[in-house]
């Protein structure tokens, strides 16, 4: 199916998944999650466009698979193998924010391999885009299971970088106007301490009072943009970082990555699409900042290596 046109003519194709109890529509643009059900509700439970000229001006990442480091990059700045280098400072000219202006969510991917329960976007990253050295091949997989979506994320390093990708999905499962009925609990009891700017300071902070999730509560009127640290390094296999739950509706998420981006979209622009808090992202990754923070798992990695992120999202009655 096409879904639109590029700004440089390229068609962009969508593809429909389906599996018991759940389906799935994703985009070549951004590798954008364009819709998500479940059987029993008769709504979407992601934010998304009807059409790819929303993408094309969306500022706020909805759907879409972000790098080459998602999150922020104080300054731009990071160094491979003691070299310094600066990425492309989309915040205010001053700092780096989901892999820089053109990063992978503003881009096209292409279908490598697609069935009705999968498909595979890839992307070839070249030397130098948005500031980062080394080439690199993506490639998303998106796969529907029973009751369940898995989300898996590979990339490949022609010459040394830093990586650290995400999906920048925006949950909202009631289909309320807003997240705050939601219910929330994190498997984790530690996150990364911010300045005023939103930059890691460095230190790791203890999950204490409103910052404290491990036991499911409302969410209401918190304001949440925290990395939550789930391991001090990633994973063999997807293990249980968070469960959302609300209009009747539960969701859980399990994934390799050591960190979760828990936002709950106070950003979203007033009289845009969406209102702010219209939408909840869990963004598995590294921790932010990384390369700024020797103390953080390293997200530098070799020529020739190659990073494998899976997340599993399970669906269940609330």
């Amino acid at each position: 199916m096409i879904f639109g046109r590029a700004p440089d003519g390229r068609e962009v194709r969508a593809f429909d998944l389906r599996d018991d109890g759940i389906s799935a529509r994703v985009i070549e643009w951004g590798a954008v999650l364009q819709d998500l059900r479940v059987d029993g509700v008769d709504r979407s439970l992601v934010l998304s466009f009807s059409d790819l000229d929303g993408y094309l001006g969306d500022t706020e990442h909805i759907g879409a698979v972000v790098g080459r480091v998602a999150n922020r990059l104080s300054g731009g700045r990071f160094s491979v193998e003691g070299r310094e280098h600066r990425a492309t400072r989309n915040i205010g000219g001053r700092d780096t924010l989901h892999g820089g202006a053109r990063g992978w969510g503003r881009r096209c991917w292409t279908m490598l391999d697609a069935t009705s329960k999968r498909v595979v976007f890839r992307l070839r990253d070249p030397d130098g885009a948005e500031g980062f050295p080394g080439a690199v091949d993506a490639q998303v997989v998106y796969a529907v299971r029973p009751h369940a979506l898995e989300v898996s994320i590979f990339a490949t390093a022609r010459a040394a970088t830093v990586l650290n990708p995400t999906h920048h999905h925006y949950f909202n499962l009631s289909g309320e106007r807003s997240i705050d009925a939601h219910e929330l609990e994190l498997n984790a009891g530690r996150f990364t301490a911010l300045d005023a700017r939103l930059m890691p300071t460095g230190e790791l902070a203890n999950a204490v009072g409103e910052t404290d999730w491990r036991r499911a509560r409302r969410i209401g009127a918190a304001r949440l943009d925290l990395n939550y640290c789930l391991a001090d390094q990633g994973r063999a296999a997807p293990e249980r970082a968070a469960t959302l739950s609300g209009g009747g509706v539960a969701m859980t998420v399990l994934t390799t990555a050591p960190g979760l981006q828990v936002y709950s979209g106070d950003n979203l622009p007033p009289g845009g699409r969406f209102s702010p808090r219209a939408g909840m992202c869990l963004e598995p990754q590294f921790w932010p900042d990384a390369p700024n923070n020797p103390g953080f798992p390293s997200i530098e990695i070799a020529a020739g290596a190659r990073l494998q992120q899976t997340t599993r999202f399970v669906f269940a009655k609330a």
